[in-house]
């Protein structure tokens, strides 16, 4: 499992002051973000520099409790799987140790020429291996 704290930003919300629905997505790609640059994988060079993409090709999300200007929240990452071509992520995001919201992202691995399908990269397995759920993530 991967940890990543933040908090609620004021842009993040409406005009109630409550985290608008589709931040919560923002945050969860925030703390992919996270994972990959604490892995030493610099975005820049591989959106520049390889061969492969790995774009989002399905997302969901559940919202449990409101997020409000301010919040600390902390968003747990786990691997749900690794595929030949593609990899799921779950992400529970909690304030306070309740559950406020749960993402799911699916990705697909693809050549950045042909638009094709590829195996899922070695260098991007060995970083989402040890994060493969083991039963401990809350899940969608």
């Amino acid at each position: 499992m991967h940890l990543f704290e933040t908090n609620i930003k004021l842009y993040q919300t409406d005009a109630a002051g409550i985290l608008f629905f589709s931040r919560l997505f923002e945050i969860a790609h925030d703390a992919y973000q996270d994972l990959l640059e604490k892995a030493r994988i610099n975005l820049s060079e591989i959106l520049k520099n390889t061969h492969f993409l790995t774009p989002i090709v399905h997302a969901e999300a559940d919202y449990r409790i409101s997020l409000e200007v301010g919040d600390n929240i902390e968003v747990r990452i786990t691997v749900e799987k690794i595929g030949r071509s593609s990899y799921t992520l779950l992400y529970d995001i909690l304030r306070k140790n309740q559950i406020a919201g749960l993402v799911k992202t699916v990705h697909v691995s693809l050549d950045k020429r042909s638009g094709e399908k590829i195996f899922v990269p070695e260098r991007l397995k060995e970083i989402l291996e040890p994060h493969l759920q083991n039963g401990s993530s809350l899940g969608i």
